[in-house]
């Protein structure tokens, strides 16, 4: 895949505004239904393969995000796109993870997350939200059973440290597209990590759900990519 330098920024995110969330490709005519409820972000699930899936170029996984549509979601209204910011969301993709692995399978899938988000051309200090259901679901894979919370946590850690490093701040992520379920408060804590995310009702039980940006006044703070 070619390395594309689209131009977007990255800035903190505003304090009490509601977005939706999305696994599939969010199209003008998506947009549109949340426009009128003045809808200002989406937090878009990236879509990212194993890294044995990897090494095979051809294997793409259904709806990942594309530079096409990350530049559709930001640009401009008046300039033909949707208006919106964007923040990716990240699902762990389910593999057998070895125990006696388990730091070198979650840098492993950081990488490929890094280099995705390159492509796309999303910026540097934006935050990505690590999909905690998908990570609590690795542990219930037939091949990872003897799982500890502890190992969990391991791997868990070992994406988010390496997503830091690379640039970018990490926000947890405990709800899903199927169904919206985030606590009040986070299970983990960590002063550079992001946490302040809350979920609200969905428009209609046929639309994506939504959510929106808590307070955002830690030294810490969500942020978003945008085109200006």
């Amino acid at each position: 895949m070619e390395e594309l330098n689209l131009i977007a920024q990255a800035d903190i995110a505003t304090a009490n505004a509601k977005g939706f969330v999305s696994s599939a490709v969010v199209n003008p005519i998506l947009v549109d239904q949340y426009q009128s409820e003045d809808f200002s972000f989406c937090l878009r699930e990236i879509g990212v393969v194993t890294p044995a899936e990897a090494k095979d170029n051809t294997i793409e996984p259904p709806h990942y995000l594309t530079h096409m549509e990350a530049y559709s979601i930001m640009l401009g209204v008046h300039d033909g796109g949707s208006g919106l910011a964007l923040m990716p969301l990240y699902k762990v993709p389910q593999e057998v993870v070895k125990k006696s692995n388990i730091e070198e399978s979650s840098e492993a899938q950081a990488k490929i997350v890094v280099k995705l988000l390159g492509h796309i051309g999303l910026p540097l200090g934006i935050t990505v939200w690590i999909d905690i259901e998908s990570i609590n679901a690795l542990s219930s894979q037939p091949e990872n059973k003897g799982f500890t919370a502890e190992q969990t946590k391991q791997y868990l850690k070992g994406l988010s440290d390496y997503i830091l490093d690379s640039g970018f701040s990490v926000g947890y992520y405990y709800g899903n597209t199927a169904n919206c379920s985030c606590p009040s408060e986070t299970q983990m804590s960590a002063s550079n990590i992001l946490q302040s995310i809350s979920c609200a009702n969905g428009l209609g039980e046929n639309q994506l759900h939504t959510i929106s940006i808590g307070d955002n006044n830690d030294s810490c703070k969500i942020r978003w990519a945008y085109y200006k």
